[in-house]
């Protein structure tokens, strides 16, 4: 959720408001990581025939780490002098398509993290205790930290520790 205000000041910041423009691109945002969310949880007919093992766990781990590390590395190596004479617009993609790389890996790795969660022997306590947490400091705390940082800092603070945060959560799937 610290995703989805960052697309809306990018927009600010590309000058692009008005015309519920922030509103549709957040909302797609949200839209955009169900597909791969649905591929990744195997609810479609031909994946949830495939038999779960332990090293394709294992292996999807470190697939979706790489992933986030690779999304960090290609925000940070861009080349934004190339971008400077079609003006914000190409800032303004090359920023949601970072966000959007964030996106697509951290709905991947949710059905892993959810799976893992529920083999726990207390796995009602521990689901109780995580959806807490995520309602309090994911989704009231992120958001305000992410203005805060993207206003104080600047987009490329927050990309950072965005991509960190995916390759912990992605690692510890």
């Amino acid at each position: 959720s610290a995703i989805l205000p960052c697309v809306a000041l990018a927009m600010r910041d590309a000058q692009l408001t008005g015309n519920f423009r922030q509103t549709i691109a957040v909302a797609t945002m949200c839209f955009i990581a169900m597909p791969f969310e649905a591929f990744a949880s195997r609810i479609c007919c031909s994946c949830s025939v495939r038999i779960r093992q332990q090293h394709v766990a294992s292996s999807s781990r470190l697939f979706f780490g790489f992933i986030g590390a690779v999304a960090m590395l290609v925000a940070s190596a861009a080349p934004r002098g190339l971008m400077a004479d079609t003006g914000n617009i190409s800032q303004l993609l090359t920023r949601i398509c970072e966000l959007t790389a964030l996106m697509i890996v951290l709905a991947m790795v949710a059905p892993l993290s959810a799976t893992r969660l529920n083999q726990l022997e207390d796995a009602e306590q521990v689901t109780v205790i995580l959806e807490w947490m995520k309602a309090y400091v994911g989704r009231l705390l992120g958001p305000m930290f992410t203005v805060f940082v993207y206003n104080w800092l600047g987009y490329g603070a927050v990309l950072t520790v965005l991509c960190f945060t995916t390759i912990g959560v992605a690692m510890t799937a």
